[in-house]
C-alpha cells in the first residue's frame, strides 16, 4: 500500500542521497520542496515536516561549513488549494463517493492564514518555517529561505481541474496563464536570490 509515510520516507531518504552531491557542486544550488496533498491527517503531515526540516537544518549545517563560497536555497512551494465538496476543498473519501458525477469542483470562499484550521496544511508549513527550525535555517548567512505562495495562486482555480468520470478535484489541467504566474514568481526569487549572492561576494 502505497501511503503519505511511505513516499515521505522516499522523499527524505532521496534528499539524504543528494545532499552528498550537491556538496560536489561547485554553484549555489536550488531547492524546491512541495509536500502536503497527501497527507489527510495532522499528525502523519506533522511527523513528515519534523523530519522534514531535521534533515534540510543538517544540510545546511554541513553547507556552512563548506569551503566554496555558494548559496543554498530552499524554497517551499505551498500545497495548492483542493476543491472537493468539503468545507476547505480537500478531499473526503466519504464526501466524494457521495458527489454526483454531474457536479463539478467547488468554489472556495475567500480565504487567508488569519483563518487557521481551514488550510490545516499550510498552517502547519508556516509553523514550521516560522518556528525554531524554520528561524535557524533563516539566519544562517549561506542559506535562502522563500516560499512560493502556491495555495492562493489556486485559490479561485476551481473550474480548470480534470474530468475523469468524477471530477478530480486536485489535479490541474496544463495552462500556460497558470505556469505563468509561477514560473514568474520563480524567476523573482531566483533575481533576488542573484543580488543577495553579488552584494555578498563585492563587500
Amino acid at each position: 500500500t502505497y501511503t503519505p509515510s511511505t513516499y515521505s520516507q522516499e522523499c527524505l531518504t532521496s534528499l539524504e542521497g543528494w545532499t552528498r552531491w550537491m556538496l560536489q557542486i561547485k554553484d549555489s544550488v536550488v531547492i524546491i520542496i512541495n509536500t502536503g496533498i497527501w497527507y489527510n491527517t495532522r499528525r502523519e503531515y506533522s511527523e513528515a515536516l519534523a523530519r522534514l526540516f531535521q534533515l534540510l537544518l543538517k544540510l545546511a549545517l554541513v553547507w556552512e561549513h563548506h569551503p566554496r563560497e555558494k548559496y543554498l536555497a530552499i524554497v517551499f512551494a505551498e500545497t495548492t488549494a483542493q476543491h472537493f465538496h468539503t468545507s476547505n476543498g480537500y478531499y473526503n473519501k466519504e464526501v466524494h463517493r457521495n458527489t454526483s458525477r454531474s457536479m463539478f469542483c467547488k468554489t472556495l470562499p475567500p480565504s487567508g492564514r488569519d483563518e487557521s484550521g481551514v488550510d490545516w496544511r499550510n498552517d502547519m508549513l508556516w509553523e514550521h518555517i516560522e518556528g525554531v527550525g524554520g528561524r535557524t535555517l533563516q539566519n544562517l548567512p549561506h542559506v535562502l529561505l522563500d516560499v512560493l505562495p502556491m495555495h492562493s495562486l489556486t485559490h479561485d482555480l476551481a473550474d480548470i481541474h480534470l474530468r475523469q468520470g468524477r471530477h478530480d478535484c486536485t489535479h490541474f489541467c496544463y495552462t500556460p496563464m497558470l505556469y505563468q504566474t509561477i514560473y514568474s514568481r520563480l524567476a523573482a526569487m531566483s533575481k533576488t536570490f542573484l543580488t543577495m549572492i553579488r552584494n555578498h561576494v563585492s563587500s
